[in-house]
């Protein structure tokens, strides 16, 4: 993290307007996505997921900012192509994936004349972020981690102070409808969803080492809340997935630890005190009644299964050439209301399909694997875990198919609390 940024002299670094602008847009950037969610901006009224308004609103305030920062970026070294050079270098798969970002909007745009600002926030900005962090300084990332931490505590905090009241700091907002119907709360990051694929990704970091920048005495209760916080917003194939992922990351830490004889007493001591302790406190909520809406989503899930069905009908419906390069959105709108899908397809697979055509989801999806490759390479070695839990999570629903910033999220997390040091190359 020591590294230079741009090619440019140690003194005159100090004195760059142009990165000091690229490193304060960078950190406000993340501090935005973070705290304002798509509900947040329809609570203040800016139509940003909703028909109608200006174009300009429909893109999120932390896309803006990271747009400034990149182009700060490549103004510091006073020739834009030395910063292009070191980007590709350092981000090997970052300029596949703009070709197959650029190939997707252009066959929206002048194939399926629809509107393409779903897929700026939701694939853009990451990939902005992932270069933009990772010229950070360590103390700079530091800090950041520590914010990212609070913002998450406070966020798990309101949720459960949400799901006991029936008080909502943002109305739940889907395609344009209020659902009042919903017991699950909203919080700082909007959509239970997105809130539970978010506090799943952080856990999964915490396990993997995110938790170094909390003092001690902090990372069991920190861990705790966020574990608790996934049962309080409802995500249930997040909660889930992390049982499994948690499972492997310790049983293999505990070999390591044994293998390296790092394993001390003290710790071992430690490790027995906490898992019947964490056992007892589980046992309590369940007690409590705390666990017994989140259960009730596993016996009646509202009708969840059968639009996983459906979806799979929606493509069966879409005649060949439709299928292949996409249809008219008229067509699965109504599709979609015929079907009951009116609230989104539960799969972003079948969901990229169903808009974009089966051609230009293909080269899209090969362009982001190779953009998850580079996040995965930027961030510690273990960073790979993330990515591939985020993944598989997003599969259970629509999410990165519409407009979120749930990506975002677990690229700041694997950046930020994942961050590569000296020690780790």
């Amino acid at each position: 993290m020591s590294e230079a940024i741009y090619y440019v002299p140690a003194t005159a670094r100090r004195h760059n307007l142009f990165q000091t602008m690229a490193v304060v847009c960078s950190i406000i950037a993340v501090l935005v996505a973070l705290m304002i969610s798509n509900l947040a901006l329809s609570a203040l009224g800016i139509p940003y997921d909703v028909e109608g308004g200006l174009p300009l609103t429909k893109i999120h305030p932390a896309t803006y900012i990271a747009s400034l920062a990149m182009l700060a970026l490549l103004c510091a070294p006073g020739n834009p192509f030395i910063a292009i050079d070191d980007i590709v270098r350092r981000h090997h798969g970052l300029l596949l994936f703009l070709v197959a970002w650029l190939f997707l909007l252009v066959h929206i745009s002048l194939v399926l004349k629809g509107p393409f600002t779903n897929i700026i926030d939701t694939f853009l900005l990451p990939p902005f972020l992932l270069v933009l962090l990772a010229r950070l300084d360590e103390q700079t990332l530091r800090r950041l981690a520590v914010a990212i931490h609070l913002i998450f505590a406070l966020n798990a905090l309101l949720g459960i102070v949400e799901l006991g009241s029936g008080w909502r700091l943002t109305p739940l907002i889907v395609s344009g409808a209020e659902l009042t119907s919903d017991w699950r709360p909203s919080a700082i990051f909007g959509h239970p969803l997105a809130n539970a694929a978010a506090i799943g990704c952080y856990v999964i970091s915490f396990l993997l080492g995110g938790g170094r920048d909390l003092a001690p005495t902090l990372r069991a209760p920190a861990l705790m809340l966020q574990v608790l916080a996934l049962v309080v917003f409802g995500g249930r194939a997040a909660a889930v997935l992390v049982v499994p992922f948690a499972a492997v990351i310790i049983v293999l830490w505990f070999v390591r630890a044994v293998r390296e004889k790092r394993l001390t007493a003290m710790a071992a001591g430690l490790f027995a005190i906490a898992v019947p302790l964490l056992a007892t406190a589980v046992a309590l909520a369940f007690d409590a009644g705390l666990f017994d809406q989140f259960v009730a989503r596993f016996l009646d899930d509202d009708g969840s299964a059968k639009t996983r069905l459906e979806m799979f009908v929606l493509l069966a419906e879409l005649p060949m050439h439709d299928l292949i390069f996409g249809p008219d959105a008229e067509l699965i709108t109504t599709l979609k209301r015929q079907l009951g899908l009116e609230y989104g397809i539960e799969s972003f697979w079948v969901s990229l399909v169903a808009h974009y055509g089966l051609l230009s989801t293909t080269i899209f999806l090969a362009g982001l694997f190779c953009l998850c490759k580079s996040i995965a390479k930027a961030s510690r070695k273990e960073g790979g875990w993330v990515v591939f839990y985020f993944i598989l999570v997003a599969s259970s629903s629509e999410s990165i198919a519409a407009k979120t910033l749930s990506f975002t999220l677990m690229v700041i997390l694997s950046l930020v609390l994942l961050r590569r040091t000296a020690a780790d190359r």
